[in-house]
């Protein structure tokens, strides 16, 4: 019956007659749900009870006139916010079974490929597959890794699904915790870097799109145009726009430098998995669950209609897969999903070039490294494969990986 995210949301009631009753602790229903004898009714529910001292710290708070009494301009902001960085519990020495890879991202010389963990971030040699860093201390669900662009930071995005979100900054080489950029309510999904390294795009699982500084984390914009989770984000490269995909069906853009939302693209019949800005193009790429690849009018074309909804100019259709996850380099697109479908095409023509063999599970990250033209793709059951693209023949259409290991630590790092 009571939202608790926030000092003014735990005082008003869902449902009368449920509230905070100043001055009186017994007769406020929040101290009585924390006491109750049934395990049933007791708050927190399916957990321990809270100590005894937190109960009457309560109890005492409410009796002396449930104020609020710290500064002014936090009391309006919700509990996540407020409180400081979270102490994650250690990640496990060893896995008993591979951990799903939800999150891929070489580093800056193309030596390392960090990939997602248990409460960590593992880093594993690119060329051996042996592991050779564990970055602790992180949310229990990694679903992004982005590296900047002068290599020096990355980016981790993640939490607890329905409970807890948070991504942090960490030295690229040592995995230092160096601050944390934003918390939420739910987890973080996808994370982008804005092309001049100064802020980042975080969209995630409480449908929110938001702006924040690197050098503090400060939260330049926040934008609630979406409906449900926020799976994608990117920004064009000339750093005037940024783009989200949702699984409300819908792709949309804004300025990102205001957070106002200019274009709506809602053709896709399934959510919307993944965005990406063209190179050297006013267009958008958007892919959905409905096994399309559309493109369409992007933010250069904002200005020169009153219309801020867009329809598609070209479509990549016949799909055998449902893609999860795309990447657009170059000429490229890369496309991935269900049963191992990993499959490269051609950005103008729209036709297949590559189809990369060595996944077996639904793939959940990609990787691309563009001094050594490696793709990366980590999968479900936890397995990571890397292909050589600049070594495949031009006309093969299926490509083994030159390289498959398990995201498994069984052993410390080297």
């Amino acid at each position: 019956d009571y939202k608790v995210t926030g000092v003014q949301t735990c005082a008003l009631p869902i449902s009368p007659p449920r509230r905070i009753i100043p001055g009186d602790a017994a007769a406020s229903s929040l101290f009585q749900l924390l006491v109750a004898k049934s395990a049933e009714d007791r708050m927190p529910q399916k957990a321990e009870p809270l100590p005894k001292a937190a109960i009457d710290r309560i109890a005492r708070w409410i009796n002396e006139g449930a104020r609020f009494d710290g500064p002014r301009e936090l009391e309006s902001q919700p509990l996540w916010e407020v409180i400081p960085p979270r102490d994650y519990p250690p990640a496990p020495p060893l896995y008993p079974r591979p951990a799903p890879v939800t999150a891929l991202a070489f580093n800056a010389d193309s030596s390392k490929l960090f990939s997602s963990g248990r409460n960590e971030v593992l880093v594993w040699d690119a060329v051996s597959g042996a592991l050779t860093g564990r970055f602790g201390q992180l949310p229990e669900r990694i679903y992004d890794i982005q590296v900047s662009s002068n290599g020096e930071w990355i980016v981790v995005a993640g939490g607890t699904p329905a409970q807890h979100g948070e991504t942090r900054l960490l030295d690229s080489r040592t995995g230092r915790f160096l601050r944390s950029l934003a918390s939420s309510a739910d987890a973080f999904l996808c994370a982008r870097f804005t092309p001049n390294g100064e802020h980042v795009l975080l969209g995630g699982a409480d449908a929110s799109l938001r702006l924040v500084r690197v050098s503090d984390g400060a939260r330049l914009w926040q934008s609630e145009a979406h409906s449900d989770w926020v799976q994608s984000v990117a920004a064009s490269p000339d750093g005037a726009w940024c783009a989200a995909a949702s699984r409300d069906k819908t792709a949309k853009v804004f300025s990102l430098a205001s957070g106002e939302l200019t274009a709506i693209f809602s053709e896709h019949s399934q959510p919307v998995a993944s965005i990406s800005f063209l190179p050297g193009s006013d267009s958008i790429l958007s892919v959905g669950r409905d096994r399309k690849a559309l493109w369409w009018p992007g933010p250069g074309r904002t200005n020169a209609t009153p219309e801020i909804e867009r329809k598609k100019s070209r479509e990549l259709a016949g799909i055998i897969e449902e893609p999860r996850k795309m990447l657009v380099e170059s000429n490229s697109i890369f496309l991935a999903g269900g049963n191992g479908f990993i499959a490269e095409y051609d950005l103008s023509q729209t036709n297949l070039k590559h189809n990369l063999k060595g996944q077996r599970d639904w793939v959940e990250s990609l990787a691309w490294d563009k001094r050594t033209r490696k793709l990366a793709a980590g999968a479900q059951d936890g397995r990571i494969a890397i292909w050589r693209l600049e070594t495949a023949a031009s006309t093969a259409k299926d490509i083994e990986p030159s390289l498959v290991f398990l995201a498994q630590p069984k052993k410390t790092a080297q």
